[in-house]
């Protein structure tokens, strides 16, 4: 059995389920290669595997702006109900 290194962590990978092929070809909204470029820090190609946590770590990161975007979108809509209650109140 051999072992294989994760790209980012260098954790030996023992289990297939644990291990995914960075070069994908399959067509996925998630390319690793594009998230490890967006990386602050070079990588460099030490293999051509990466981990299940690290994996999720990047996608977790790769999904910030979005999830950013979303809570002050959730942030405004309750700041204006709870502004428009305030106001109807205060005017009664």
């Amino acid at each position: 059995m051999s072992l294989f290194k994760c790209i980012l962590c260098f954790k030996e990978i023992e289990k297939d389920s644990e291990r995914f092929l960075i070069q994908n070809n399959k067509k996925t909204i998630f390319d690793v290669y594009v998230a490890l470029a967006n990386l602050e820090f070079h990588v460099y190609a030490a293999s051509v595997y990466i981990c299940r946590q690290s994996h999720g770590l990047l996608k977790k990161r790769n999904n910030l702006p979005q999830n950013l975007e979303e809570l002050q979108k959730s942030m405004r809509i309750n700041y204006a109900t709870s502004l428009a209650l305030f106001s109807s109140r205060k005017i009664r």
